[in-house]
């Protein structure tokens, strides 16, 4: 009030930047009306939109743009060459100019359903040239960019990098050809495969990867080992992801062993199809409700081992440490003991909790030393000079 028109109004503090944040407060609304439009409008056009990290400072984000334009514009340019020569066209960078439908339409008979990104089931193309020279079903994603996707013709299709260049030499010879079987594999997902009981899958569970290999031979003798040796399946102790590794194809579903041995079971499904189980099966492993055992049952199937070895150290070892009674000794040694050989340790931690069961070790052994005959010391006050030399051995 009493302000002189024209005059230049001075606020200070927090006074200041409420004032200025509620003046600029419409045209960043707007400014965020119009971000969410553009972006709209880019996914409904070209279904793509081209995002540049921001967090550096202006020149290195003008740069990152600039780039980014650069090489959509060389990808753009290089495509329409090859276009206008008839040659295979490289399809990076080319979702910036078409849309979904239209990359959707053009794929090949290689294609499994759509794939990838661009519809379907996530499989994307079936390599031409691994199906023309090896009879395998090379299943090849597209990535976001389509950078390992040509243009032949009318069609596109993805190709392996490793088979890339001899695509580009002779598309028509690879792009024709036999059809793919009508039968195709296809990977369960995670939560899929681990619903599948054994008694649905094909050979009672067991991987079909490992029949087919055979048992092998014996490192020693030579001799071919029995055939049970390449019966194997997960056991119910391993984790859920040892279990997932479940294929389904001509109406059935095997479940493999590892990653490596579905990889080889969808390259040829065909190739594992058909084989026999021998009449001898391993036995089977089920799983135990440990809850509905007896005690005896219970810790049989628990703790008997671990701590039948560990009570069987502690009574060899019979340890004493400074300042502790025995009962506290055995306890802390018992710990030790079993924290220095869980089954689930690193090699790193093995190392560092068996150090610490070995300090503990010497430690006791020097009050044992200084013990006379079958008579047991008795417990050591915090002040005892035998005390500091425990501490000394220690460092």
């Amino acid at each position: 009030e009493g302000a002189v028109e024209g005059a230049t109004i001075v606020i200070a503090g927090v006074a200041a930047v409420m004032t200025g944040a509620k003046s600029v407060a419409p045209e960043l609304t707007l400014f965020n009306e119009e971000s969410v439009a553009i972006r709209m409008a880019l996914l409904v056009h070209r279904d793509i939109e081209q995002c540049v990290n921001a967090e550096g400072n202006r020149t290195r984000v003008q740069a990152q743009v600039r780039e980014s334009l650069l090489a959509s514009a060389l990808g753009r340019q290089a495509y329409l060459e090859k276009r206008q020569r008839g040659h295979p066209a490289p399809m990076v960078h080319q979702r910036l100019w078409m849309n979904r439908d239209e990359v959707v339409e053009r794929r090949s008979r290689f294609s499994r359903a759509g794939g990838g990104a661009l519809g379907g089931d996530g499989g994307g193309d079936y390599c031409p040239v691994s199906w023309k020279l090896d009879r395998t079903l090379l299943l090849v994603p597209p990535d976001a960019t389509l950078s390992n996707m040509l243009q032949i013709g009318a069609e596109v299709v993805c190709v392996s990098a490793k088979h890339r260049r001899e695509l580009l030499a002779s598309p028509g010879y690879y792009m024709r050809g036999s059809p793919l079987p009508s039968d195709l594999p296809r990977k369960l997902q995670v939560d899929e495969a681990l619903m599948v009981p054994n008694d649905v899958l094909k050979y009672k569970g067991y991987c079909p990867v490992t029949l087919y290999d055979g048992p092998g031979t014996d490192a020693d003798s030579r001799q071919p080992l029995p055939i049970q040796e390449a019966i194997k399946r997960p056991t119910v102790d391993e984790p859920e992801l040892a279990r997932s590794y479940v294929a389904e194809y001509a109406g059935n579903k095997y479940r493999m062993l590892s990653e490596e041995k579905l990889q080889r079971f969808m390259l040829t499904p065909w190739t594992f199809v058909g084989l026999h189980l021998p009449v001898k099966l391993p036995l089977e492993v089920k799983a135990i409700d440990l809850s509905a055992l007896p005690l005896v049952g219970y810790l049989e199937q628990t703790v008997v081992d671990e701590l039948t070895l560990g009570l069987l150290s502690l009574g060899r070892a019979a340890p004493r440490f400074p300042g502790l009674t025995g009962k506290e000794s055995g306890l802390k040694y018992l710990a030790l003991h079993l924290r220095a050989n869980k089954s689930t340790n690193t090699p790193l931690d093995a190392r560092l909790h068996a150090a610490n069961l070995q300090a503990y070790k010497e430690a006791c052994a020097v009050l044992s030393r200084d013990a006379k005959g079958a008579q047991m010391p008795t417990p050591l006050k915090p002040a005892d000079p035998i005390v500091d030399k425990f501490f000394e051995l220690l460092e």
